[in-house]
């Protein structure tokens, strides 16, 4: 018989689908639960990494603050211990900022300076305009450097500051401003003003070269020197300076000095010639030395102009020459005078005798005679000019009018020369005033050189006195139109004519005269044409 416990009631009767219903319930609300715990538990780890991110950004932030702070005290540092300007200047040239080595420069402290006007402040009047154009260029983004313009300090001195400028800009390429870097070069400047003072004051000659041979320091004495200005020679070779055979040689001195450092020609004093623009050559002394200056090796040359030295040591030979040549007159001019006087006597004596004798002797016995006494004349005339040469003249030195003079002596010989068809002008200055001369012998030396000139003219020709004044003479030149000298002919030599009559002693005497009035006497011929002797006269 079944149990009665085991019969099912409507209390206990349960609906199987109601059963299943609440246990699917049960294991999402389980699965819910699990879900939670692990969102929770990736929200927080998510959490914990975020934090700890947001925390290692904040020191990395911190640490970069720090630097930054530490590299700003570092670019301020580095501005105001720089021995360079630092300015920094806005769009309408006003003051930004300047570092401190430009405030112990110039008096100013920044917080004087400020917000000033650049230009008012510390240029001066004469350089504002330039400034002015300069900036305008420079705020239009195109580069400035090497310009150099004068600062004025708060005492007033004033500074050379050499600037470089570059502009300033924003993020967005816009330009705010200019950022220009100064350097002092006031004693730089001092310097080469003193420099160039010297080198435009010495009286020698200064001649650079680079090392391809070419000019880049002409200093005013070689232009007075040679003729050229500076513009003239600048790049151009040296050898346009030296004549042949220096010319040629110069690449080879400087080649051979810089394969082998021998001072043949460089660290030397050497005589040689220079040539002037008009191509004339004259002596110089010459002394070169290599001058070595950024990696580039320039050649100097000082030189000096012995024009006037050789003429005096030339003077002072001829001066010696005709001592030897008057010492030897002395010895054997009274030897030879006397004898001489006889000979002359006795062929007068018989040229009186044959004009008496008869019947009359042959015409070549009397042609004989008298050829044998001009000859003996001639002997006597050399043998006075010979030892005038050596005696000791003394000068009576007195003021006279040297147009005066040369009239008197044109009056005298004019008959002469009109005679031999030679025509006569003289071009003589209204304001000559006297010089102190000997009259006398002046005048013997004018003689002299007017005698030479119309024998240069046998055939007739044109005779010319000139005379002029210059700053420290009166200069003198006789002029004719005969046939030249031979340029291998030195006039001023003893014994030295191209006449058949001459003796070759009378333009010597005459330029010993003129020496000993301290003046000079040359002479420029041109052959076919005609000779000039110049006489030159200090005015004292």
């Amino acid at each position: 018989m079944p149990d009665k416990d085991a019969t099912p009631t409507l209390a206990n009767c349960k609906d199987p689908g109601e059963t299943d219903k609440k246990g699917q319930e049960a294991t999402l609300r389980a699965a819910g639960d699990s879900l939670r715990q692990e969102l929770d538990k990736q929200i927080t780890d998510d959490l914990v990494k975020t934090n700890q991110g947001l925390m290692t950004a904040r020191r990395e932030q911190t640490r970069l603050l720090e630097a930054l702070g530490d590299e700003s005290d570092f670019s301020k540092s580095l501005l105001d211990t720089a021995q360079v300007i630092v300015l920094l200047l806005d769009r309408d040239a006003k003051i930004s900022y300047f570092n401190s080595y430009f405030e112990a420069l110039t008096g100013y402290s920044l917080d004087e300076g400020k917000g000033r006007d650049w230009v008012a402040t510390f240029l001066p009047e004469r350089d504002r305009v330039r400034f002015r154009d300069l900036f305008d260029l420079a705020i239009l983004d195109i580069p400035m450097k090497g310009n150099i313009n004068t600062v004025l300090t708060k005492g007033g001195s004033e500074r050379e500051i050499e600037w470089s400028a570059k502009t300033l800009k924003d993020a967005a390429g816009e330009i705010l401003g200019l950022l220009c870097s100064g350097v002092d070069v006031t004693e730089l400047k001092k310097t080469e003003n003193w420099f160039q003072t010297l080198v435009g004051s010495v009286q020698d000659a200064l001649v650079s070269i680079d090392g391809q041979g070419r000019i880049d320091m002409f200093n005013p004495a070689a232009e007075r020197m040679f003729g050229y200005l500076r513009g003239e020679v600048a790049g151009k070779p040296v050898t346009l300076l030296m004549p042949e055979p220096y010319a040629s040689e110069h690449h080879g001195y400087i080649e051979r000095y810089e394969r082998t450092r021998g001072p043949h020609a460089i660290g030397r004093i050497r005589t040689v010639s220079g040539k002037r623009k008009d191509g004339t050559n004259f002596p110089i002394e010459l002394s070169v030395t290599e001058v070595s200056t950024h990696n580039e090796t320039h050649y100097a040359a000082f030189i000096r102009d012995i024009s006037e030295k050789s003429r005096m040591a030339n003077q002072l030979r001829e001066s010696e020459r005709l001592a030897a040549i008057g010492t030897t007159a002395a010895k054997i001019g009274h030897e030879i005078a006397n004898p001489l006087n006889g000979l002359y006597l006795n062929a007068q004596l018989l040229e009186q005798r044959l004009a008496r004798q008869e019947p009359p002797p042959s015409e070549i016995v009397v042609k004989v005679a008298g050829s044998m006494r001009r000859e003996i004349l001639r002997l006597n005339r050399l043998l006075q000019d010979f030892r005038s040469l050596g005696r000791q003249e003394k000068y009576d030195m007195q003021p006279v009018l040297l147009s005066d003079l040369i009239e008197e002596i044109a009056e005298v010989e004019k008959a002469q020369w009109e005679a031999k068809g030679i025509g006569y002008r003289q071009r003589l200055p209204g304001d000559m005033s006297p010089q102190s001369v000997d009259r006398d012998k002046l005048k013997q030396a004018l003689l002299n050189v007017l005698k030479n000139a119309a024998e240069a003219m046998p055939g007739g020709g044109f005779l010319t006195i000139e005379a002029s004044n210059d700053e420290d003479a009166t200069v003198i030149e006789i002029g004719d139109t005969g046939a030249g000298i031979s340029p291998d002919i030195d006039v001023f030599e003893p014994f030295v004519t191209t006449k058949p009559q001459g003796t070759g002693l009378g333009l010597m005497i005459a330029r010993q005269i003129v020496a000993a009035h301290g003046g000079s006497m040359t002479c420029t011929t041109h052959p076919g044409k005609g000779t000039t002797f110049r006489i030159s006269l200090p005015r004292k």
